[in-house]
């Protein structure tokens, strides 16, 4: 399946609009003779779709790995095995938004969920709970990312981006091809980011080995390349409405921004261990190798605490008021934790 770098979709075959599953239940034992599940000794069988709530966190286990992660007014979105499910916040099991083909780039708005698909684009209304079609923009396994800025917008292989009009609106939805137009020495690298009328690719120099930048381009027409330590990874940089851009930038942990008017990185501070960033809010939220998650404002002294079981973190997603990450299981699945920041 496809990943991406921020935030992305796909779509599917048929959609349909979200059903409530009843979890499935940890088996009973095999046979009389089996140890009883409270033996310490014997480990049930793992429980399938739950849902566990405490106080400023929600854990839901998955029936599949979860792919991606998307945090919505009121409950999480991700993709699992072909589907884009969701739980929200009176939930007792994992809804089904759509069934998929090959669901990636997951993106929101904050009234929608979006995707790209294989074969079919969607869209789901948070408030009604309707599913609609989006138009492709481009063929079969080249539509690679989503991301709302003024707009919704689109990244298709191997170097077009896109404007798609028309969705929550009363307009009929249409795809407008950018002028966008890359130096031929830059190689475009997955990833892609929205803002206000500004749009973010990471690219690596195609003549010279180790040479990254982050390729600023204003919808408008105009590109700047902005020069990088390394080339930014998944989850290793985020952007914020405003366009305002930071990032891991090096492997002590040094966090830098570029304002959106800004042709070079400036340090914001150090937070040793960080590999993973994003914005919460105005803040900083770090994920670090060891498992702790941690927030801290650009003109603050300290980071703040928010979790310390995220290690082995493969997906993050962060807002205003909470942030979340996907966990491998075993044998199959993933565990998604959602914690209120305070």
């Amino acid at each position: 399946m496809k990943r991406l770098a921020l935030a992305l979709l796909a779509g599917c075959p048929e959609s349909r609009p979200a059903t409530e599953r009843t979890p499935i239940e940890s088996p009973a034992p095999a046979s009389p003779s089996a140890p009883a599940p409270s033996d310490p000794l014997v480990e049930s069988a793992p429980v399938q779709s739950a849902i566990e709530r405490a106080e400023g966190r929600v854990v839901v286990t998955t029936t599949a790995s979860a792919e991606e992660i998307l945090l919505v007014p009121g409950g999480v979105v991700w993709t699992e095995g072909g589907d884009v499910r969701a739980v929200f916040a009176d939930d007792d099991a994992p809804r089904v938004l759509a069934t998929l083909t090959d669901p990636h780039a997951l993106a929101t708005d904050g009234r929608s969920v979006v995707w790209l698909g294989d074969q079919d684009n969607g869209r789901y209304e948070l408030a009604t709970a309707s599913v609609t079609a989006l138009p492709e923009v481009a063929g079969p396994g080249q539509q690679e990312g989503l991301a709302f800025g003024d707009a919704l917008y689109a990244r298709s292989r191997p170097d077009a981006l896109w404007r798609i009009d028309g969705v929550g609106g009363k307009r009929p939805l249409s795809v407008v091809r950018l002028p966008f137009h890359p130096d031929a020495a830059w190689k475009l690298v997955p990833g892609f980011a929205a803002a206000k009328r500004v749009l973010y690719v990471p690219v690596a120099d195609r003549s010279a080995r180790g040479q990254y930048a982050l390729v600023r381009f204003a919808t408008a027409g105009k590109s700047t390349a902005i020069p990088l330590q390394r080339l930014p990874a998944p989850f290793t940089w985020s952007v914020d409405a405003d366009g305002d851009v930071v990032l891991v930038a090096d492997d002590r942990g040094t966090i830098a921004r570029i304002g959106v008017r800004e042709r070079d990185a400036s340090v914001l501070f150090v937070h040793p261990g960080a590999e993973q960033v994003c914005w919460c809010g105005a803040d900083v939220c770090m994920f670090t190798a060891t498992g702790h998650v941690a927030r801290r404002g650009p003109s603050t002294a300290e980071a703040r605490p928010v979790a310390d079981d995220a290690e082995g973190a493969l997906a993050i997603a962060c807002g205003r008021d909470r942030v979340a990450w996907t966990s491998a299981r075993e044998p199959d699945g993933s565990r998604i934790t959602v914690v209120e920041l305070r």
